[in-house]
């Protein structure tokens, strides 16, 4: 089965996937990896002028709600993937051989701002959905709602290893802030809370989390689910396996579109579909040797096939 088409667009929203292999549990109690994710995130952020509305490391996966206004979403993902997975091998004790992901990066698009703003909460309250804490702030693994919901800036010490590394093996005492950047991870406001003070959106997006927080509770509850205790939560280890992992294959079905609202999401439905089969077509004229065919916005060539040598 054909892999789904991506389409870069400097308008669209995206949230977006990535699962770690055999559902490792990497992120669990993992404070160098986590940092080192998210100094990766800060970089490529400034990098490729990425928009982050959230983010969060939950176990086996990181997930969050991005915008690339420079529609540069695979060179972004490309890069912070690449570079996250050997942080993993190397920081993950006797992390499994071969590939560290399970597939590509799994990215969705969130049809209205509405849509984005349902993604946060998702982002900040999956500990809670899934049985790990009652609240955000009892879990261990990082979360961007209070740096997104306070505009904070946090500023992160980037450090070039092979460059500082290098130049120690001549200069045992090579002042490392010279090979250190300090960059700033942002979060951007949520579209349609421009108006509101910092104070006055801070207060609002709390109480949307309270009253978002109690249902599922509620909900867990009546299902006679709890929660893990701090000394269970506490005792997981980076080595560890999920124990019943969300599982899907390439064959699994996984939407395109995201959005509570059918209209928007057929709409972008058929604008994909539209922009697929012209990539189809095109792709079909340029393999069969038509080397200036024009490919539709968005979209890229795909890779020729090494002809055999006579």
């Amino acid at each position: 089965m054909s892999q789904t088409l991506r389409i870069e667009s400097k308008k669209r929203y995206s949230f977006i996937t990535s699962r770690v292999n055999h559902s490792q549990l990497v992120y669990a109690n993992n404070k160098e990896l986590e940092n080192q994710t998210i100094t990766k995130l800060a970089r490529y952020q400034e990098r490729y002028s990425a928009i982050l509305y959230a983010f969060v490391l939950h176990g086996s996966h990181s997930q969050g709600a991005y915008n690339f206004p420079k529609a540069n979403r695979a060179q972004f993902m490309r890069d912070f993937n690449s570079t996250s997975a050997k942080a993993i091998k190397h920081l993950v004790p006797n992390f499994t051989s071969g590939r560290v992901f399970e597939r590509r990066y799994a990215e969705q698009q969130l049809a209205l701002i509405e849509d984005i703003e349902e993604k946060f909460f998702y982002c900040a309250l999956q500990v809670v959905q899934d049985g790990i804490a009652p609240s955000l702030y009892e879990s261990n693994g990082y979360n961007s709602f209070d740096d997104a919901i306070n505009g904070r800036e946090r500023l992160i010490k980037d450090v070039n290893w092979t460059k500082y590394n290098n130049a120690k093996r001549f200069n045992k005492k090579v002042d490392i802030m010279k090979y250190t950047t300090i960059r700033k991870l942002v979060y951007t406001r949520l579209p349609g809370y421009e108006h509101l003070s910092q104070k006055e959106y801070s207060d609002q997006m709390r109480l949307k989390l309270d009253e978002r927080q109690q249902e599922i509770i509620k909900d867990r509850l009546a299902l006679g689910k709890t929660y893990m205790t701090k000394e269970a939560r506490d005792a997981v280890r980076c080595t560890a396996f999920a124990k019943n992992p969300k599982r899907s294959t390439r064959e699994s079905f996984y939407p395109i579109v995201i959005s509570k609202s059918a209209t928007a999401r057929n709409d972008c439905l058929t604008i994909h579909f539209q922009i697929a089969r012209a990539h189809r077509e095109a792709s079909r004229r340029y393999l069969l040797g038509e080397p200036n065919v024009k490919f539709p916005p968005g979209t890229y060539k795909p890779p020729m096939l090494m002809q055999p040598e006579e």
